[in-house]
Order: structure tokens, then sequence, then C-alpha cells
């Protein structure tokens, strides 16, 4: 295959406009977003490593930590899958009901998101529509504002596997939003020569309405609310004519934080062990009442958003201070053997998108197979 071959697929793949310059993004990156997805291995909590787990803790509250374990939820490939699949026949009804002229998918700073679960999201998207013989000629890529134009009926699309705090979110959103560029906000199609001064008049009467649609299979209702609350100001900054609306699939999953699973009484002594204050907000970087004990196969979320370090198996018991030698007993199947964990960037399950994938899995499974 020569040179120019990646470029002409790329072209025939996106249309002449791909949203990005040339010597910015080499078409070979856009052509990724059409690789099948990796699928994760499975991930299910060990119930025998759990038991060992809860026996090695502080036999204060070893009661709790089982009501915590029992109050996890493990999202297998499978059923994030099916549930993103479905958020895909949704989108695509509500394409058909609406008549959507133009979809945009964005991806910003695309050379950063080769290794994020958004970009891995995308790819199922891709795959999707290439399995249900989806017609894709009005579905652009795009990866800045400034090549996203909404006019009426278009609709542009934000994709990821999960929202927690709805920062991230929060932050694309503000892109899309921006009055930098208030083309992007106030734009209507341009009128036919041949229209006539009726439905000219008709249509200027009527009112513009471009979409955003979120197509993240898992939020937390503190996520919801937060871009909800988000739309509400930027209206009120333009003073209702920002004629954007926000859609969020019916079919998506709203995970519940730990405190609305255990009473706030236990997860103080819990966290008491686990070095966390309830009344500090932030509690450096570590979980909090917030959270949400839930994890998946493709992923276990940082500290922000789970508890990364009660799954890769730190004993909560009198070593689990700070400075102190640690006793480890992971609880993830596939993850033994384990003698570390990352607040930021948790070690297993490891992301299959990630370059290292292959060689992280490699390395776990052999300590998997040490270990028994």
């Amino acid at each position: 295959m020569n040179n120019e071959e990646p470029e002409s697929f790329a072209e025939e793949l996106f249309g002449s406009s791909i949203g990005v310059r040339r010597k910015e993004v080499s078409p070979t990156v856009f052509s990724k977003l059409y690789s099948n997805p990796i699928i994760p291995d499975s991930h299910p909590l060990d119930e025998e490593q759990v038991t060992k787990y809860i026996s090695a803790c502080d036999p204060s509250i070893q009661s709790i930590v089982r009501e915590f374990f029992n109050n996890t939820t493990h999202v297998s490939y499978d059923r994030l899958k099916t549930v993103l699949f479905a958020c895909f026949d949704e989108f695509f009804q509500f394409v058909a009901k609406r008549k959507i002229s133009k979809i945009y998918i964005y991806i910003p700073k695309i050379h950063h998101n080769l290794e994020k679960s958004n970009f891995w999201i995308t790819q199922h998207f891709t795959t999707y529509c290439f399995d249900k013989h989806i017609d894709m000629t009005n579905i652009h890529f795009v990866t800045s504002r400034a090549k996203m134009k909404l006019c009426d009926n278009e609709v542009c699309m934000i994709l990821d596997d999960a929202s927690y705090s709805g920062s991230q979110i929060y932050d694309n959103l503000a892109s899309v939003y921006s009055h930098e560029d208030e083309d992007f906000v106030f734009k209507s199609k341009p009128m036919s020569a041949t229209e006539s001064r009726s439905s000219r008049s008709n249509r200027s009467s009527s009112p513009l309405r471009s979409y955003i649609y979120l197509m993240i299979p898992y939020m937390t209702k503190k996520a919801i609310d937060k871009v909800k609350t988000q739309l509400r100001s930027y209206r009120t900054e333009y003073q209702g004519k920002l004629h954007i609306r926000l859609i969020i699939p019916k079919n998506t999953v709203v995970m519940k934080t730990l405190e609305n699973l255990m009473s706030l009484q236990n997860i103080k002594k819990m966290f008491a062990f686990m070095g966390l204050d309830l009344t500090k907000e932030y509690n450096w970087n570590r979980g909090s009442e917030k959270s949400c004990p839930l994890y998946f196969d493709h992923k276990l979320p940082d500290s922000w958003s789970s508890f990364p370090d009660v799954y890769n198996g730190l004993v909560l018991n009198e070593n689990a201070g700070y400075g102190r030698k640690h006793d480890y007993i992971p609880v993830i199947a596939h993850c033994k053997g384990m003698t570390k964990f990352s607040y930021t960037e948790p070690l297993c399950p490891f992301p299959p998108y990630k370059n290292d994938y292959k060689r992280n899995r490699a390395v776990y499974m052999k300590s998997q197979l040490s270990s028994k």
C-alpha cells in the first residue's frame, strides 16, 4: 500500500471535510476510529479473595467492609456493550424521528485521546454503524468547535464510557457552548433562492433548534444535574437565544454513589482506615462518600470516582496508614499477585485501549498463575 492510500481511504470514510487540517492530524489517526475495539478480559469479584480480604481487615469494620462489597457493582463488558448499543439504537431512532440532517462526533484533542475511553467508545459506535449498515455520509468527526457549525436540526454527539462528577463533560460542553463564536450558537440554515416569501416568513418565525447528545451509558445523578445546570446558565447568558437542546438517552444507567448505598456512620468508620475524612471536600485526590463502588471490565476508575485502593487489595487494618508496609489481598479476578496500587491510574483491570495493555496483561496473568 502506498502513502496515498490511507488518505484516500480516510476521505472515503469521512468525506472531504474531516474537521482538521491535514498537517495537524494524519488520516491514519482517523482510520483507527474504524478499527474494532479491543475486548477486555472478564474481571468479576473473586469471592474467595473477598472473603480473605474481609477476614484480614480490622475486626471493628469487617461487617462494614462486607456491606461495601455487597454494594459493589461490577459492569461486565457484555453488560456495558448491551447498554451502549441500546443507547445507539435510541440515538438513531431520535435521528429518524427528528429528521436530523447532519451528525457531528466531537473528539477534542484527538492526539491525546487515542488512549482514552472516549476514543474506545467511539470505535464501538463506528462498529455499530457498519454492523447495522447505517449510511455515514452525514456523520462528521470533528476535533475542535471551530470546525463544527451547528445549524437547524443538526446534532453534536459527545461519547464516553462514564461520567462521575460531570467535570470533563462540563469542559467539553463549555467548548461547544462558547460565546467566542456566535455563529455556532445562532447560525441557521441558509434559505434557498427559490423559497417562497410565505415559507421564508414562516421559517423565520419558527425557533431554531439543534441538539447535543450525551452518549455516555453510565452517569451519576451529580453529573446529570451538573450538565443540565450548565445549559440553563448559558441560556441565561444568551438571554434565551441559545437554541440548543441537551439530550441524555433514556437507556443511560444512573450510577449510585456510596452515600446512596450505605449509612454515613458506617462509611465514616471504614474511611477512618483509608485515611479519609468526611469533613474534607477532596481528601487529597482520594474517594469520598460521593464516589461510586463500581468498576468495569475495561477500567477501574481512579480515586476521584471509585475506590481503587480497596479493589486492588489494600487491606483496611492497622497497616493501612501512610508510611507503613501495607497488606495486599486483591479482590478482582485476574488481578492476583498485585503488591501496589495507584490512586490516579489504577493498575488492574488495565484499560485495553492503552498502548501497553498487552504487556500489562501478560504481567498480571503471569502473577495470577504464580500466586495460585
